[in-house]
């Protein structure tokens, strides 16, 4: 996740810090619009994956926690906060 970081650190340096919030913005909707056309796209990969599940719950745990990680990362450099309240 570091080496991500970096990188999408130096990536930002290279546009106006006025605009920065802009591009992490773009970069936010395609990840979006990605995630939305492989679901389309690719339901029945999507369906093995749901059957071996079981499986993979370890593996995904740890992916799904570097891609919140990196969303909460480039969210940050939107310029927005999120927080979470504990439920009651």
């Amino acid at each position: 996740m570091e080496i991500f970081n970096n990188f999408y650190d130096i990536f930002l340096n290279l546009f106006p810090r006025d605009v920065q919030w802009l591009v992490s913005l773009i970069v936010v909707i395609s990840l979006i619009a990605a995630f939305y056309v492989l679901v389309r796209y690719h339901w029945g990969f999507l369906l093995l994956i749901v059957i071996f599940l079981p499986i993979a719950i370890p593996a995904l745990r740890s992916f799904f926690a570097d891609v919140y990680g990196s969303f909460l990362y480039i969210w940050d450099k939107i310029g927005l906060t999120i927080t979470i309240s504990p439920s009651k």
